[in-house]
This record gives C-alpha cells, sequence and structure tokens, in this order.
C-alpha cells in the first residue's frame, strides 16, 4: 500500500516553482536570502518569539511536537482579510530559526490554517528550496554541504538532506536545468537589468 504521506514527484516540482515565484514576486533574488523580511513583505507578518510568551502557555505550545519550533494564527476579519502571526521557537541557533520561518511561510502561502500530516512533509521540503534553490546550487555548481550553509544560510543538518537529493538528481539530469529553474534566471537578470546593476552574477 503506497504510503500516502509521500509526495509525488509532480508535487515536489510545483513546490520547487511556488518557491522561486514567490522570491522573485518580492524581488528576493540575493543569498541568504532574509526569510524574516520575505513573510513580511510578501504576508504583513507580525512575529512572536517564544521567549515574550508566559511560561504556562509555552509549556503547552513545547509539549505538542508540530509547535515545538514554531506555528502560525491566521485572523480573520469581517471584510474577509487575513491577518498573520507566527510565533516561533528563538532559542535555537537562527539557521534553525530561518528553516522554521521558511517552514510556516508555506503553510501562508497555501492556506495550509490546520496542516495535515502531509502538508507538514511539504512544508519542510519547501523551506529547503526556498532558503537554497536546487538551480542556483547546480548552477553553480555546490558540491560541499559547508558551502551551502555558508552561501545560503540553511542549516548544516538541513544541507546535507539537501545536498543527497541534488545528487541523486544530478545522476538523473546531470547539471542541466529544467524550464521552469531557467525562466527563474532569465527573470532574475531582468530584476538586475530594471534595477540597473552592473555586474549580472547568477
Amino acid at each position: 500500500m503506497k504510503n500516502k504521506y509521500v509526495l509525488t514527484g509532480e508535487e515536489y516540482t510545483q513546490l520547487e516553482k511556488d518557491a522561486l515565484d514567490l522570491l522573485i514576486d518580492y524581488g528576493f533574488i540575493d543569498f541568504p536570502i532574509d526569510v524574516f523580511k520575505l513573510a513580511k513583505v510578501a504576508f504583513d507578518v507580525e512575529f512572536i518569539k517564544y521567549s515574550s510568551l508566559k511560561r504556562e502557555v509555552l509549556n503547552k505550545i513545547k509539549s505538542y511536537d508540530s509547535t515545538k519550533d514554531g506555528f502560525t494564527i491566521f485572523h480573520h476579519y469581517s471584510d474577509k482579510t487575513i491577518r498573520y502571526s507566527i510565533y516561533y521557537e528563538d532559542s535555537v541557533n537562527v539557521y534553525r530559526q530561518r528553516y522554521t520561518i521558511g517552514h510556516e511561510i508555506k503553510h501562508i502561502l497555501y492556506t495550509e490554517e490546520e496542516p495535515t500530516e502531509k502538508e507538514e512533509i511539504a512544508a519542510e521540503y519547501f523551506s529547503k528550496v526556498l532558503i537554497a534553490p536546487k538551480c542556483k546550487i547546480i548552477k553553480k555548481g555546490y558540491k560541499r554541504v559547508e558551502t551551502i550553509v555558508e552561501k545560503f544560510g540553511l542549516s548544516y543538518e538541513a544541507s546535507t538532506n539537501h545536498l543527497k537529493g541534488i545528487n541523486n538528481r544530478r545522476n538523473s539530469y546531470g547539471n542541466s536545468l529544467f524550464d521552469f529553474e531557467l525562466d527563474y534566471f532569465k527573470r532574475v537578470k531582468e530584476i538586475k537589468k530594471k534595477n540597473k546593476l552592473y555586474k549580472i552574477d547568477y
């Protein structure tokens, strides 16, 4: 029986496309990206640190595995607008915080107010490809975990996992880029040209 929580290749690809589109739509073309700023610019997110919460509230939040690193509250208003509050664990290292924010951005983008287990798995992948796009790593020829950590601000553990997937792709497709990735670089070039940058380095 097929595991219902395993994503299909098409679903992984769609997550990659959506992550790249989000970066382009809001002009985040330089890495490492500021995921906090992206969440604020794209969704006007309010950030609430766990350290600001009362102990009893925090203990309850951290008693659930799904909210130990962070979660998002959707505030619905009578005019049909929605505002978002991301609560996140700020006592961990900055890499983990960034990963959590990328994860929560996916839930907001996909309107996942009460994420399923499959949606949580997808959010983990989305965060990786948002913070460290596969096409960027392949085009630059990065092959060391440490380089991904340095260039993209992805944690060592996440970068190790990410690189394994990228190497599997390299074994199948070499360094070839897919059409949507080529389009991403074309759009990056257009943004840089529009911003009158003198050096295009992508």
